[in-house]
């Protein structure tokens, strides 16, 4: 597994683990932190293209929990339907 594969799969289970345990709490400090907490797992040498992907990639899997738990999700045929066009067989 690539070094940034594996960094996005930590946030991703941060992620999990603080938005289930924490899921009424968010002010600035639990926002603030967690991005504090994200930058100092990212190596030494990354760039600011990089922190902003991850900050990107952390901010949508939070909108899609989000959207799942509210119950906006689309069955599986109405997904192969959208992405007919896309898929060939």
């Amino acid at each position: 597994m690539s070094e940034k594969l594996s960094l996005i799969t930590n946030i991703i289970l941060k992620i999990q683990i603080c938005y289930n345990t924490n899921k009424k709490e968010s002010t600035m400090v639990a926002v603030k932190q967690e991005a504090q907490e994200m930058i100092q797992n990212l190596p030494d040498n990354c760039t600011y293209e990089d922190i902003q992907y991850h900050l990107y990639v952390v901010e949508k899997i939070k909108n899609g929990i989000s959207r799942a738990e509210n119950g906006e999700t689309s069955s599986h045929q109405n997904v192969k339907q959208r992405m007919a066009k896309w898929l060939s067989n």
